[in-house]
């Protein structure tokens, strides 16, 4: 009897986690807009959690202690991801989202089997950041082998580290093409309104794509950039979306390939 309930308790986590997540991931990625108060579904997660933790404490003591261990690890994360928040390094919905997934789903499933002893929420940002790393590593590729990216290179006198860099993060766009998008980022130098020459090292998750395309029309307009004018811009996928994948792919492959690493 209580492992059925057990078993519903962590059917209902995450069947919660996953579409509190996958909604999360849509309305960043489409609108780049999430209601704050989504993230408040945590507490019914927690409450989840809390009640599972209870149960699990009369079956086993050994289970129950490792349960709370890993709750408590994941916890432990967060202050960091808030100071990276702080920081601006971070996004405000990526940080909530590693809370939410902490409360509701701190330990891997144990209907799923032993596929992970790895906290979920850990593994999770773990599997994001190396399919951000894979993805820029194709872009960077692609890149490499556009002629436009490598003329721009060449022209502005950008090295090998400002390759990596750009390479990496980036890609050229006509400036007419970059008024018709929606969030891409212009990586340019923006002063009074223009669009200057020189490149930054990185765009602030606080600037909004619209000021740069403004910025971008107002110098066509004054005749400072042309319309077929190569420009150094950047998407910026939100990361919540790589927490998404990152949480599937901890689901389905779990943490075997780091215990490997450690044998």
């Amino acid at each position: 009897m209580v492992k059925d309930v057990i078993f519903g308790l962590e059917i209902s986590k995450l069947v919660l986690a996953l579409g509190v997540m996958g909604y999360a991931a849509y309305s960043d990625l489409k609108t780049r807009e999430i209601e704050p108060k989504l993230w408040l579904t945590g507490i019914i997660g927690a409450a989840l959690t809390l009640i599972e933790l209870y149960l699990v404490s009369g079956l086993s003591v050994a289970l129950f202690k490792l349960l709370l261990l890993e709750l408590v690890f994941s916890l432990i994360i967060f202050p960091f991801l808030y100071v990276s928040y702080k920081m601006a390094m971070l996004g405000g919905a990526d940080m909530l989202a590693y809370l939410f997934l902490s409360l509701t789903v701190p330990w891997y499933p144990l209907f799923l089997g032993l596929r992970a002893i790895t906290p979920v929420p850990i593994l999770t940002l773990l599997h994001a950041t190396i399919l951000a790393i894979l993805i820029a590593l194709v872009r960077l590729i692609s890149n490499l082998l556009n002629p436009e990216f490598r003329k721009f290179l060449k022209e502005n006198k950008i090295g090998l580290l400002g390759t990596l860099h750009y390479g990496l993060s980036g890609k050229v766009m006509k400036a007419k093409e970059y008024l018709r998008t929606d969030f891409w980022y212009l990586i340019h130098e923006i002063e009074n309104g223009i669009v200057k020459k020189e490149l930054r090292k990185r765009v602030s998750i606080d600037e909004e794509p619209e000021d740069h395309r403004k910025a971008v029309k107002n110098s066509i307009e004054k005749g400072i950039i042309r319309e077929d004018q190569y420009l150094m811009v950047t998407y910026a996928t939100p990361f919540l979306v790589y927490m998404t994948l990152g949480f599937l792919a901890t689901l389905v492959i779990g943490d075997y390939w780091v215990r490997a690493l450690f044998e």
